[in-house]
């Protein structure tokens, strides 16, 4: 990091009140489709009938731009909004790059363009998508490249736990939840755990979960190591399988579990080396792999 003499901080301090004017201009395209569901196109439409997108940045100590290392740093119980967005944290930190066919140095006349922006300490993120559905999400710190596209929560809050909120559904993870916004898919990492509100829950070490970019609706999921999942059925008897890996199909509203599967419910118990779960019918296959390694089944009668 580059080092100027302490008149110059002192000035791109104050003119940091500028530079977060300037930010409201350079940065209205950046945040659409963050989340599931909200296109750029949609936010193009929404700018359009209310006017010019405008994005604020408060903080409760500083606000400060770096023109030599492009960068702008908002500190102190920091909230970046737009109409559609609202991030909060410790600090929030944007870099910035002069586009290419910008030849003027003065920052505050270039064409500039925001290439990352880092929310640190106690991350929060609240955002409305196109469909009106909000999606909130907590984290350590919360990273967005607009380079790849790509949206990082990392870092354990003081919830304990990284976690993202849709429509009700809940995704958690203990080291990171990231989404790829042009391929619509979710991966989270450690302890991952996705909870839908008709109660069914799916565990596991990874999870990566596949959605609809237009939509955000989730197409598949893809639990690796310790899968455990949760159905509860119309009687309230909760249902668990278990197994090294597991898939589910929302098509179908199916879930496949394979490699050491256990399938319990009360104190009955099914194992085999895989278990196909029809959520909708109330049915689930048990069969082996064809490896002398048979299927078996313990059931407790009245």
């Amino acid at each position: 990091m580059k080092t100027t003499p302490l008149p110059y901080r002192r000035q791109s301090r104050h003119t940091g009140w500028i530079a977060a004017s300037l930010m409201t201009l350079m940065m209205t395209s950046m945040w659409g489709g963050i989340w599931p569901g909200m296109t750029t196109a949609a936010l193009a439409q929404t700018g359009a009938q209310t006017g010019a997108q405008t994005l604020r940045v408060e903080a409760d100590q500083q606000l400060e731009w770096r023109r030599d290392d492009q960068q702008y740093i908002a500190r102190g119980n920091a909230v970046l909004t737009t109409p559609e967005m609202t991030l909060k944290a410790d600090t929030i930190t944007a870099d910035y790059t002069n586009s290419p066919e910008s030849t003027n140095s003065d920052a505050q006349n270039s064409k500039n363009r925001i290439t990352s922006i880092i929310a640190t300490g106690e991350a929060d993120i609240t955002y409305l998508d196109a469909q009106g559905l909000e999606t909130h999400g907590q984290a350590k710190t919360i990273h967005y490249d607009r380079q790849a596209d790509i949206l990082t929560l990392s870092g354990l809050p003081a919830a304990g736990v990284i976690r993202v909120t849709r429509e009700g559904n809940i995704t958690e993870a203990r080291d990171s939840i990231t989404y790829h916004r042009a391929t619509g898919i979710i991966t989270n990492i450690g302890n991952t755990a996705t909870k839908f509100t008709d109660g069914r829950q799916i565990f596991g070490d990874k999870a990566v979960t596949t959605t609809n970019p237009d939509d955000g609706k989730i197409v598949q999921i893809t639990i690796t190591g310790n899968a455990r999942i949760l159905h509860p059925d119309a009687n309230g008897n909760i249902q668990e399988a278990t197994g090294d890996h597991a898939v589910y199909d929302a098509a179908s509203d199916t879930v496949t579990v394979t490699g050491h599967v256990i399938l319990t419910e009360a104190e009955n118990i099914l194992k085999g080396s895989k278990a196909v779960m029809k959520i909708g019918e109330g049915t689930s296959v048990l069969s082996s792999d064809g490896d002398n390694n048979r299927v078996s089944g313990q059931f407790v009668l009245e």
